[in-house]
């Protein structure tokens, strides 16, 4: 029985094509097969026949133990904080290095916190002295309040416009009205004289007006902004008008001008007082991470 030998031989022609041919025998016709080409070999692949080489990653991994510390410092000092705290978490030497960076900058940082906060406390102490005068002064307005002028100005069925504006500012300060007043002190919604009367005629408004020498410091800043938009806008309502049309309206215009003016100048102290704390609670944080900083190291 007649066999049929096949062979296949690999021929580069002229151009560097790697070609198949194959044939029956040396008398038959030879096809051309062109393969394409392989990839280089990878001297990390497992076939390799070094035996001494290793993966990329392990070769990043080792190479990082040869960088001295003193390159590595010089490197950590310019990552951004966020960067040094993520560093932290990665090796043992990583976090002692990101460390030393982060406690370094925490004391300047500290430091310079440490000076604002002592600026801060001048100029609230400076604000303190200088407004504290003007607070006494508006202060002894507010206890002059008769509780007959409140009798007297609810007494009317349809009482004069100014008065009806006066005594509705009265109510805003007290807060007697809900959705009265907003954060932007020109949205407002006008009340009706039934509602102010029922407001005023309340024992909790008329305590409040007694004692509104102490009050008057729990006035929301937001309801002062509100009742000074509402008579910068109102032309009729000066002290000279308020004379002529009801004498208790003029009574009260003068306690609540003397609450706009108090109003004012203690948000101001206020202001200061809370950028002393804010500073404050920020060295409160940023003495703990320090602390904990060193702890690392």
């Amino acid at each position: 029985m007649d066999t049929t030998k096949i062979r296949i031989t690999l021929s580069v022609d002229s151009e560097g094509d790697n070609e198949v041919r194959r044939g029956e025998d040396d008398d038959r016709e030879i096809d051309t097969v062109t393969l394409p080409l392989l990839p280089p070999a990878s001297p990390f692949s497992i076939n390799s026949t070094n035996s001494g080489s290793m993966s990329k990653a392990s070769a990043r991994t080792s190479s990082i133990h040869i960088v001295p510390n003193e390159l590595l410092l010089l490197v950590c000092s310019r990552l951004p904080t966020n960067a040094l705290l993520t560093m932290r978490g990665v090796t043992r030497r990583l976090g002692a290095l990101a460390s030393l960076v982060l406690r370094d900058r925490m004391r300047i940082s500290v430091d310079s916190i440490a000076q604002m906060l002592s600026t801060l406390e001048q100029q609230h102490s400076l604000v303190e002295e200088e407004k504290r005068p003007h607070l006494r002064h508006y202060k002894q307005f507010v206890r002059n309040i008769s509780m007959n002028d409140i009798t007297e100005a609810i007494w009317y069925a349809t009482p004069p416009e100014e008065l009806k504006t006066v005594c509705e500012c009265l109510c805003i300060l007290k807060a007697a009205m809900q959705l009265l007043y907003t954060e932007d002190a020109s949205v407002g919604v006008p009340q009706t004289w039934a509602s102010i009367k029922k407001n005023m005629s309340r024992y909790e408004f008329k305590n409040w007006v007694l004692n509104l020498r102490s009050n008057v410091d729990k006035i929301p800043y937001a309801a002062v902004k509100r009742v000074e938009y509402m008579i910068m806008h109102d032309q009729s309502i000066t002290y000279e008008r308020l004379r002529e049309v009801s004498r208790p309206g003029y009574s009260l215009l003068i306690v609540v001008a003397a609450c706009l003016q108090y109003g004012n100048i203690s948000e101001e102290v206020k202001s200061k007082s809370r950028e002393v704390m804010a500073c404050e609670e920020q060295l409160r944080k940023g003495r703990l991470f320090l602390a904990s900083v060193e702890g690392c190291n």
